[in-house]
């Protein structure tokens, strides 16, 4: 809080997984009261990165979108390799902060 005012950080982010850490340790927490970290469907762990290793709560936001079987290159096969990838991220952040 600076001078009675509530202070938010909005970042927009993408593919920032690996840079998540370095731009969360350069915010001034003594001042800032809250964090946006704003995800534009990033094809790393940037979410799962945030929620794990920083406990960050996800919301999400819809877009009302229209698609359609020619528009789409999503398929059982690719969301499985996601899901695990994902489950991945998650296990190694728990166990770095561990120790």
């Amino acid at each position: 809080m600076v001078n009675g005012n509530y202070v938010v950080v909005v970042s927009p982010a993408f593919k920032a997984a690996r840079t998540l850490r370095q731009t969360l340790a350069s915010v001034p927490h003594d001042i800032v009261d809250q964090f946006v970290l704003v995800d534009d469907c990033s094809p790393d762990d940037t979410v799962a990165v945030a929620a794990v290793a920083f406990g960050f709560e996800i919301g999400e936001i819809s877009c009302p979108t229209r698609y359609f079987p020619e528009a789409s290159s999503i398929n059982f096969s690719r969301s499985v390799q996601y899901g695990f990838g994902v489950l991945a991220t998650a296990i190694a952040y728990r166990l770095h902060c561990w120790g």
